[in-house]
């Protein structure tokens, strides 16, 4: 039996006292997820996800500026003085192959630096969809017992995008795995699944009137949004090697 729990916010989130038979992945569609995703896949080298624009600056000081770059946002915008903002379509591969990336956002790195021990720790998104159902579907036929889903939100609020992802992850797995293993999903993940059932023959559609989408268009990111909810668009598994986020090797 493999417990599945989603939880919709970093502050919902419970950190498990063992990590080893855990699968965590960690889920912020609009932006930072996707936005690793796209880095990974066109040659950066690593990731470093930090909470506070202080941390990031702090870090940035320690390393050959020529090999790194300082990337974020705070309430959708660049930040000021940062090479690049949050917006997937910056991160191009000439700008970004065999860099260093030091990244904060008002969202999602919080929550991924909070992950980084977790032996079985990934970045899921849209974009990279397959590539996280089949490495997920590989540590739960190890000896993982628990698949967490640990969504970054919107300023700390429940986001619709976010859940929806977790809910076609779940409903992918089931399909996969039939009643071998067995889901005991929390309410958060049924909640997740029955909403994607909901609306997945329009997903698109229904999460462009959700909240953060609505923001984001209005400040110019549509394109962002397409990208984001373009399924399969990168093959990339984002993982954690204890310190940093990087693209697992195949």
């Amino acid at each position: 039996m493999i417990h599945c729990d989603v939880f919709f916010t970093p502050s919902e989130f419970e950190f498990p006292q063992r990590k080893d038979d855990v699968a965590l992945v960690g889920v912020d569609i609009l932006r930072a997820g996707t936005t690793i995703c796209t880095a990974l896949r066109f040659g950066a080298k690593q990731i470093i996800p930090v909470a506070s624009t202080d941390e990031a600056l702090n870090i940035y000081t320690k390393f050959d500026k020529s090999n790194v770059l300082l990337v974020g946002e705070r309430n959708s915008q660049k930040i000021d003085g940062f090479h690049l903002g949050n917006s997937p379509l910056e991160f191009t591969p000439e700008l970004v192959s065999g860099k260093v990336i030091i990244m904060t956002t008002t969202n999602g790195t919080m929550l991924f630096n909070k992950c980084l021990n977790f032996q079985h720790f990934f970045v899921g998104a849209f974009v990279n969809f397959s590539s996280v159902v089949e490495r997920v579907s590989k540590s739960l036929e190890q000896n993982v017992s628990r698949l967490i889903f640990a969504c970054g939100g919107q300023d700390n609020r429940f986001a619709l995008e976010d859940a929806l992802f977790c809910g076609k992850l779940i409903e992918t797995l089931i399909k996969k795995f039939g009643d071998n293993p067995d889901f005991l999903m929390n309410d958060g993940a049924i909640a997740s699944l029955e909403l994607y059932r909901l609306h997945e023959v329009d997903l698109v559609g229904f999460i462009k009137k959700t909240s953060h989408a609505r923001q984001l268009i209005q400040l110019g990111f549509e394109k962002d949004i397409d990208f984001a909810l373009a399924i399969d668009s990168l093959s990339v598994v984002p993982s954690a090697n204890g310190l940093y986020i990087v693209a697992e090797k195949a």
